[in-house]
Order: C-alpha cells, then sequence, then structure tokens
C-alpha cells in the first residue's frame, strides 16, 4: 500500500481513493480488497516482523472508513478477525449470565 510511508501518506491515498471513486470505481475495490487481504494474512502469519506493516493497514482502513469508502460492518468484522482468531473460547463464556 504505502510502503515506507508515514502516517499522512496514508491519509492523502485515502482522500485520493475518494475522488477517485467517481471516474474508477473498481481500482478503489481493488485497493480495499488487497487491503483487507493483507489483513487477514497478517492475522494469519503473526510474524512480529510484520507487526509496524499491520498497524499502518488497520491504519489506513480506518481513515478509508473515515473518507466513507467502507461502511462500518466492515471495520467491526476486521476487529473480530483482529481480537478472535485463533482463539479457543469456551461455549459457556460466549453468552454469560
Amino acid at each position: 500500500m504505502c510502503r515506507g510511508g508515514r502516517l499522512d501518506t496514508i491519509r492523502v491515498v485515502c482522500r485520493l481513493l475518494q475522488r477517485l471513486k467517481r471516474f474508477r470505481a473498481t481500482v478503489v475495490m481493488r485497493v480495499v480488497d488487497e487491503l483487507l487481504e493483507r489483513v487477514m494474512h497478517g492475522v494469519e502469519t503473526n510474524d512480529y516482523r510484520e507487526q509496524q506493516r499491520r498497524v499502518g493497514e488497520v491504519f489506513m482502513l480506518a481513515e478509508l472508513y473515515n473518507v466513507g469508502l467502507v461502511r462500518s460492518q466492515c471495520v467491526f468484522e476486521v476487529l473480530n478477525l483482529l481480537l478472535n482468531y485463533d482463539h479457543q473460547i469456551p461455549p459457556d463464556r460466549i453468552n454469560p449470565r
């Protein structure tokens, strides 16, 4: 996505994608799809050397939400994935009463 960039670069890229959506919606969809794939791959591999990149990718997802290119449902699904991936939760702990 934004290799070697700073967080300001991610904000600028997201604004650019927002404006580009009018003319090239498929490009924006590909970028969002690739971003989600990278987040999923990062969660699956869990390489500590990639943590900084994963933080940047999640930050970009948040910025895409801020500019209106991603819905809140997508953000919450990624958050749920990050919190619950590869955890064994006992059934009695899912809905404690």
